[in-house]
């Protein structure tokens, strides 16, 4: 037996990570912003003009039923650090807000009018809220209470 070496079976020491068991918050965001692009894209590939909105419609519907899926799990999770949470979660939401915002702008600039204005916006305000979710989970799961 080499010196040094424990017969046994060794514990690790209590610094090192232990994955846990949590809803698949982050899959569920994801998937939303995936639906959220891919209705910015299909609305913008028809610009200057009028796209047909089904399936924009369709694609922002579902990606926000993803994202309100997503919190209500996330506000399941007990014994989560909250307060990293948050503390992540508000300077994300500023700056993705700022994201946003700017998109907005272009789109308003460059002439969108109507309906196709309305569903480019609320994919930007899914947008702004998902990407923030996002970061701040991934952060505060591995951070101890």
């Amino acid at each position: 037996m080499e010196s040094g070496t424990t017969t046994g079976a060794q514990r690790p020491s209590p610094d090192v990570y232990e994955p846990r068991k949590l809803p698949p918050v982050a899959q569920l965001i994801v998937v939303s912003v995936t639906l959220m692009i891919s209705s910015g894209v299909y609305l913008a590939s028809h610009l200057p003009k009028a796209p047909p909105l089904g399936p924009a419609l369709g694609l922002v519907a579902a990606g926000g039923l993803f994202t309100v899926v997503a919190m209500v799990t996330l506000a399941t999770i007990k014994d989560f650090a909250w307060k990293q949470f948050f503390v992540v979660a508000r300077w994300a939401f500023v700056a993705y807000l700022v994201i946003s915002g700017l998109l907005g702008f272009v789109f308003i600039y460059d002439h969108t009018r109507g309906a196709t204005l309305y569903v480019l916006i609320a994919s930007l305000v899914v947008f702004a809220l998902d990407v923030p979710t996002i970061i701040a989970f991934t952060v505060a799961r591995y951070q101890n209470n």
